[in-house]
């Protein structure tokens, strides 16, 4: 399920990097026009540059698009959140509600591997 490469630390630093930037361009931005047209603007530029760089250092494009697409997903849902107002508590509890459910149950049966495999090697 991973990337079949892996990573070097200073990469994780460049994509965590680029992710704390999107809120100073959103902050230069606003400043000069709009809120919604900064918002889209900064996340526009936040994802193609995490999106092509990760394509650079996976060489897979497929794995880039998902990238691409789930930091789409992010900035959307975050947009959302802030237009919610006076909701937007109840909307945040429940959108993380829902992402540790899924997380749950895509994690159900970690670890189930290795104990399949050792009782094959014992031959228990």
């Amino acid at each position: 399920m991973g990337i079949g490469k892996r990573l070097h630390i200073v990469q994780y630093g460049m994509i965590g990097l680029a992710l704390s930037m999107f809120y100073l361009t959103l902050l230069s931005m606003a400043e000069q026009s709009g809120f919604f047209i900064a918002y889209i603007s900064a996340a526009v530029i936040i994802i193609a540059l995490i999106s092509l760089y990760a394509y650079a250092a996976i060489r897979s494009l497929g794995r880039a698009g998902i990238i691409t697409i789930l930091l789409s997903g992010l900035y959307f849902m975050s947009y959302s959140l802030l237009k919610l107002e006076d909701h937007a508590l109840m909307g945040g509890t429940v959108l993380l509600l829902v992402i540790l459910a899924v997380m749950m149950y895509m994690t159900r049966n970690i670890g189930n591997e290795n104990s399949l495999l050792s009782e094959r090697i014992i031959g228990k």
